[in-house]
């Protein structure tokens, strides 16, 4: 590129620095990171070499910044233009290697594992939300000795708990519920938009195998299983009213061992019962009258 003149800095911000993290070359970056004045200049997506690295997966490169970061004066807590640090994108990606890599050296080099982006997700969140269970469950481990926050509420009060319920990501709801005693997790916290708890979000997306492993730990772990959001629906509600005809027959199944109020009314007095008859969820309706008929009302 310097032989055929292209300049430093090309078309999308990118430096040569940028350019040799994203291909992978660790040869041709450490020549170039010693000439290159700025070693933490941004593209147009605010990315520095560093963020690009652990983006693209680039293991090696990555690693030369982080063992040069003080010597170089390498910003490791760098955000991009969506208030993604390195951390966040690693998380984000799945690049479990880079993750685990950042974990290792953070007390060292006081990497921000809590760093929140412009929603106020954090890497757990993002991790979370995307299925990266290897990554969720090294997170969790780590989190007492890196002092890893957990229950931090993003956009709309949503805690990782509630990303996982509301996207299906039954491994890593596995890896929670078993960890969630020892490690403090609030399995009943409501987000501020809607006021649901995660069983909620689980049973309004009809995430069936989540919403049963909640039931069978509720009482273990004494989870809510009653609880209104702010227009005084239960999951039963939500269930009913979107026609998840497997939980709600779970429901019905252990209304009983689980203590459920499956007549409890919303805010305008109508049972997941009526609500079902509202939506014309037919098979919900059938199945309620057919298995517990002191429901219709």
């Amino acid at each position: 590129l310097r032989i055929v003149n292209i300049p430093t800095i090309l078309h999308d911000g990118n430096t040569y620095m940028h350019l040799a993290a994203q291909c992978g070359q660790p040869d041709v970056f450490e020549k170039i990171i010693i000439e290159e004045e700025n070693k933490n200049a941004k593209n147009h997506r605010g990315e520095t070499p560093f963020l690009v690295a652990c983006r693209k997966g680039q293991l090696n490169i990555a690693l030369i910044l982080v063992k040069k970061a003080d010597e170089l004066q390498i910003d490791l807590n760098s955000k991009d233009n969506n208030g993604w640090t390195a951390f966040n994108i690693a998380c984000w990606k799945g690049n479990s290697e880079i993750a685990e890599m950042l974990m290792n050296n953070s007390s060292e080099l006081k990497i921000n594992l809590n760093s929140k982006d412009e929603s106020g997700m954090t890497a757990f969140h993002m991790a979370c939300m995307k299925g990266h269970s290897k990554i969720a469950e090294m997170i969790m481990e780590k989190s007492s000795e890196l002092k890893i926050d957990l229950n931090v509420k993003g956009k709309w009060g949503k805690t990782a708990f509630h990303l996982v319920c509301c996207n299906g990501c039954s491994v890593i709801a596995e890896q929670i519920l078993k960890k969630s005693s020892e490690l403090k997790i609030d399995l009943n916290h409501k987000n501020t938009n809607y006021g649901w708890t995660a069983f909620h979000a689980a049973c309004y997306r009809g995430h069936s195998e989540i919403a049963e492993m909640i039931m069978k730990k509720s009482s273990e772990l004494k989870i809510n299983l009653k609880n209104k959001d702010r227009y005084g629906y239960t999951a039963f509600h939500l269930a009913c009213q979107n026609g998840h005809i497997r939980i709600v027959d779970m429901m019905i199944e252990q209304s009983n061992s689980l203590e459920l109020d499956l007549k409890a009314e919303d805010s305008d007095g109508q049972t997941g019962y009526q609500r079902a008859q509202a939506y014309r969820e037919t098979d919900v309706v059938n199945l309620i009258q057919t298995k517990m008929p002191s429901l219709v009302v």
